[in-house]
């Protein structure tokens, strides 16, 4: 359609979303009153879970500077920009086809367990990503679908056991702390990764990527030896996630019939 580094695409993916706007400012519906807005209180939410917490941190630095770094470092390894679009497509599609399986492992295992399998997958593929850049490019698009695959669903495993900790009435609180804690990994991410690249070279992106997660390991497993295992019987069903909001959790019912 166009040049990916022009602005022409990007406007007109605004365009599209500025017309999903036009059918909502049209409807005659009565508006919904507005819900009660929740405390932030980051000390109770690494009370509640500090694992959760460290999760979605860990996830906001690593995801977001895939996202944006991956790209030009892979363009300095001699990747074109269609076999970058390819991998980035592959580590999106990766973690929502892995989110289902590994959810509904989640549900029948520890939350943490499935933590620490799916972070050490994270990083064995991290690693096997900076050797397939001297390969084919079919060999990163795999392994960056597997990345995505292991990486993507660690925000959603840290809230899903945050909110097993949590009390009903604190899902909200808990869901807005969480997500502001992963805007300042998403924000902070970047520059660490982009400096890490600018002194070492493209492949320090993966050893970024890899000692995030290899901290996270760390902590996931000094958290189990902290905390005993919680009961799998009597658990909310995993729910993958979005990361663009909290509100999903202001509707959840449970929430409102505790109060």
């Amino acid at each position: 359609l166009a040049d990916p580094r022009g602005f022409e695409l990007f406007s007109l993916v605004a365009i599209l979303f500025c017309c999903c706007l036009v059918p909502l400012a049209m409807t005659r519906s009565t508006l919904p009153a507005p819900l009660q807005t929740p405390r932030l209180r980051l000390g109770r939410l690494i009370a509640v879970s500090p694992l959760g917490t460290i999760g979605v941190f860990s996830v906001g630095l690593v995801n977001s500077t895939f996202r944006t770094v991956a790209p030009v470092a892979l363009l300095d390894q001699g990747l074109t920009i269609a076999e970058i679009a390819w991998l980035m497509s592959a580590f999106i599609a990766g973690g929502a086809v892995m989110q289902f399986p590994i959810g509904a492992l989640s549900d029948r295992l520890s939350r943490r367990t499935v933590l620490l399998a799916t972070t050490t997958g994270a990083i064995a593929t991290s690693f096997a990503m900076s050797v397939a850049t001297g390969l084919s490019p079919t060999a990163i698009i795999l392994t960056g679908f597997l990345f995505g695959g292991f990486a993507i669903p660690i925000y959603s495993l840290s809230v899903a056991h945050a909110n097993d900790l949590a009390q009903p009435d604190e899902f909200v609180e808990v869901a807005a702390g969480l997500f502001f804690v992963y805007g300042i990994g998403a924000m902070v991410g970047p520059l660490l990764g982009a400096g890490a690249v600018a002194l070492l070279g493209p492949q320090a992106l993966f050893w970024y990527t890899s000692g995030v997660h290899g901290f996270f390991l760390l902590f996931t497993v000094y958290r189990i030896s902290r905390r005993p295992r919680l009961p799998t019987t009597g658990r909310e069903g995993f729910v993958g996630l979005i990361r663009t909001s909290p509100g999903i959790f202001k509707l959840d019912p449970r929430g409102r019939e505790r109060k």
